[in-house]
């Protein structure tokens, strides 16, 4: 990255020469605690206050908050804490074919066969509320985050291939993806969504 910012003659964020292994946005959820209190914000008091307000919604363990286990959906095996978020997803799928499709290269090779079908390695899949609950999680995951994506860049860390560009502001999986899916690990949408 260093170089790359003297290549093009810009200037990397001095946080770097403070030691910060990575720098994203302040309430990045994959900061470490230390890094919440060394980038103490203005908005803090409002962070924890609507940290406060799911707590008290989701009948949260109040280790939750204390141990920064927010930045989790399922409780780490560390923090000898049980609990479960429940998450209600929205699959807002109209119009959505050919992006569910490109995202669904992650698993195997995909061919889109009309506007609600799509052949996923030889199995065709019909697009629908009613059976998108019926697939494998494996499927939801990645429906849930062609729909979702940020564009944050982070599955472009994984890929070992070069698979995955970002364009007007999501990613999008190129031909030469292998289906390692490596890039579902780390995904935001994902792990934080």
């Amino acid at each position: 990255m260093f170089y790359k910012h003297r290549e093009v003659g810009i200037k990397w964020n001095p946080l770097y020469e403070q030691g910060f292994s990575r720098i994203g946005c302040w309430l990045c959820p994959a900061c470490d605690l230390a890094e919440f209190e060394f980038k103490k914000h203005d908005d803090g008091p409002l962070l924890t206050a609507k940290l406060q307000s799911f707590a008290e919604r989701h009948d949260l363990p109040e280790e939750w908050q204390q141990k920064g286990l927010w930045r989790w959906r399922h409780s780490p095996n560390w923090a000898k804490t049980n609990y479960v978020i429940k998450q209600d997803r929205s699959y807002p799928l109209a119009g959505k074919t050919d992006r569910i499709a490109d995202f669904l290269r992650v698993i195997g090779p995909t061919e889109k066969i009309d506007d609600s079908i799509i052949d996923i390695n030889g199995t065709r899949v019909q697009l629908n509320k009613e059976s998108i609950n019926d697939w494998a999680i494996e499927v939801r995951d990645v429906v849930f985050r062609a729909l979702h994506c940020t564009g944050c860049g982070v599955c472009m860390g994984k890929c070992q291939h070069d698979a995955i560009i970002i364009s007007n502001g999501q990613a999008w999986i190129q031909d030469n993806c292998t289906h390692c899916k490596k890039c579902m690990d780390e995904c935001v949408v994902l792990v934080f969504g």
